[in-house]
Order: structure tokens, then C-alpha cells, then sequence
């Protein structure tokens, strides 16, 4: 991967097999993220490895969408209630 910073036109460069760090993939949008200058391994994951742990990455980050969805949906069911239960005062219910 070769990566430029737009900012300074430094540039880093270093295989995905190589990083050490943890895979992120950001529950959002669905991004394989890493950073600018990740910790690298002395002795590159093979590629199975690789493609496990990036499949781990991207079931975390599944998880934590569906959790931040039920969440969201938890939020808006108390707020259709309530706006449901004002609507049926205002009515004289």
C-alpha cells in the first residue's frame, strides 16, 4: 500500500500482511481502515491469515452497526410513544 499525506507530500509504504496492528473497519461506511504509519510485523501474516483476520475485522465492525441500529431503533420507538401519547392528550384521550 502506498500511502501520500495530501498535507505535507510525505509518503509511507508497506504491504497489508505486514501491519501489526488490529484491522479496523469502520461500521459506518465500510471502510478498511489503517493508519498513516501502522506498527509493521517483522515476518508479513501469510495471506490466509490475513484474509482471517480481515474477516474478523469486518464481523466486529457488522456487530457493532447492528448494535448502534437497535439502538437507533430503541430511540425512535420512545420517541414515536411519546409523541403518540401527546397527540392523544392534546385530543382529550
Amino acid at each position: 500500500m502506498f500511502i501520500l499525506d495530501k498535507n505535507t507530500g510525505n509518503f509511507n509504504f508497506f504491504f497489508l500482511e505486514e501491519v501489526a496492528d488490529a484491522f479496523y473497519v469502520n461500521p459506518r461506511n465500510y471502510m478498511f481502515q489503517v493508519k498513516y504509519r501502522p506498527a509493521l510485523r517483522e515476518k508479513p501474516l501469510n495471506y490466509c491469515e490475513f484474509v482471517l483476520n480481515l474477516i474478523e475485522a469486518t464481523i466486529r465492525a457488522l456487530r457493532a452497526s447492528i448494535e448502534k441500529a437497535e439502538e437507533e431503533i430503541g430511540i425512535l420507538k420512545h420517541l414515536k410513544e411519546e409523541i403518540e401519547r401527546l397527540g392523544n392528550t392534546e385530543r382529550g384521550n
